[in-house]
């Protein structure tokens, strides 16, 4: 991106006297400037759009109004804005929407959400809204809704709704193979011929008594094997 600067200042020439050779306008001097011109102007954005072929800094805010979105990706397959209620970060084209770091940290945090907000003492800041509804914990059969990867045990740890057969809240332990293991979940009633899970689950009974709160799946491939701990 070029500024013009002018190479002959014209004016200066009305000031010299008769017969002085520099107060000739030449040719030369005309095409000059506009080579420059051109130059500036070819390489300037149009203020109603226009397409970067190169890097670009800003050195001061960028606002959008609101509706108005940051798209990148040749198809603008992903979109981040703000409507007026609510911020956005919108995957809207192929693939996932997916967040790496390359931290060296052992037990550190690499991403982290906070509601600045000191008024908001309860309430979910993460949700996980499902297809039809809104509901956190009754999703049945939509597989891996959230999963992070335990760098120091190699252990992957997912949420899972509904994916063990049931519609509990549960979070499913994988092995550095990416093996399914056990899950520990958690609701009301007891889990014994109801709750599909593998053995060393874990079952949380929110409406259990002394010895009837903790099951742990002891055998079996199915439902049955609880036992009450």
């Amino acid at each position: 991106m070029s500024d013009y600067s002018k190479t002959v200042n014209f004016a200066t020439k009305d000031t010299l006297p008769t017969g002085n050779a520099n107060k000739v306008v030449k040719g030369t001097e005309i095409d000059t400037e506009f080579n420059a011109i051109a130059t500036a102007v070819a390489t300037k954005a149009d203020k109603t759009g226009g397409t970067f072929t190169g890097a670009v800094t800003f050195q001061n805010d960028v606002t959008l109004q609101d509706g108005k979105k940051a798209k990148f990706g040749t198809s603008g397959d992903l979109e981040i804005y703000h409507d007026g209620s609510n911020s956005y970060i919108k995957d809207t084209g192929t693939g996932i929407l997916k967040y790496t770091s390359n931290l060296a940290t052992s037990f550190g945090t690499i991403l982290e959400i906070e509601n600045t907000n000191s008024a908001s003492t309860s309430g979910a800041f993460v949700r996980f809204n499902g297809a039809g509804t809104t509901a956190d914990a009754t999703i049945p059969s939509v597989g891996n809704l959230f999963d992070m990867l335990v760098v120091q045990s190699n252990q992957k740890v997912s949420a899972t709704v509904g994916s063990t057969g049931s519609a509990y809240n549960a979070i499913r332990m994988y092995d550095n193979a990416n093996t399914a293991g056990g899950s520990i979940m958690t609701g009301s009633g007891s889990p014994e011929g109801a709750v599909l899970a593998t053995v060393g689950s874990l079952f949380m009974r929110t409406d259990g008594g002394t010895g009837t709160s903790l099951y742990v799946k002891e055998s079996g491939t199915g439902n049955t094997g609880w036992v009450a701990k």
